[in-house]
């Protein structure tokens, strides 16, 4: 894709958003859950202050690591019900 370059704002050619109304709502909460499925939100609550910058890492480490095991139980999970659906199927034929 070309780089255009322009020499201020004004010289941009406007951006082509799509028409508002129940459809683009729809899109979009379609794009939101299934994000949701993918990346489920961790469950942080209250205020968390922080000494130092070596704290926060610590913080989104932890938060990184928590998600990272939720979503490897999640698919466990799943892989194991799929799995019994087919022994399940094998055993009635």
């Amino acid at each position: 894709m070309p780089v255009q370059r322009f020499r201020g704002v004004e010289d941009m050619p406007p951006v082509k958003m799509p028409a508002e109304g129940p459809q683009r709502m729809r899109d979009l909460r379609a794009l939101w859950s299934g994000w949701a499925r993918l990346l489920p939100a961790l469950d942080v609550r209250g205020v968390h202050k922080f000494r130092s910058v070596e704290e926060v890492d610590a913080a989104h480490e932890a938060a990184a690591r928590r998600r990272v095991d939720t979503l490897r139980e999640q698919r466990r999970a799943a892989a194991e019900r799929q799995q019994a659906i087919r022994l399940e199927d094998t055993h009635r034929t």
